[in-house]
């Protein structure tokens, strides 16, 4: 059982901690392989089907989207009194 307070470190640490620098690392060493993608509009190497870009594009994304909610649960204001 974990005190009332560890609990409510945990909350507002325990995201940006564990997900921010994977969402950093992804970041930056996936913006030149999208930007490039997005620029030639690139297809399926197998089938040349086009919208392999946008798959690229959404990974790009959702690092970004995830890095936004760490740092809004980092910044957001808690109760000092935890929920049950």
């Amino acid at each position: 059982m974990t005190s009332p307070r560890v609990r409510l470190l945990l909350d507002r640490w325990g995201h940006p901690l564990a997900v921010l620098p994977f969402c950093l690392f992804v970041l930056v060493s996936g913006a030149p392989m999208t930007w490039n993608a997005i620029r030639s509009l690139e297809a399926f190497p197998d089938t040349l089907n086009p919208g392999y870009f946008i798959i690229k594009c959404a990974a790009w994304l959702l690092a970004l989207a995830m890095a936004a909610q760490a740092l809004v649960d980092l910044v957001s204001p808690t109760s000092e009194s935890p929920q049950p």
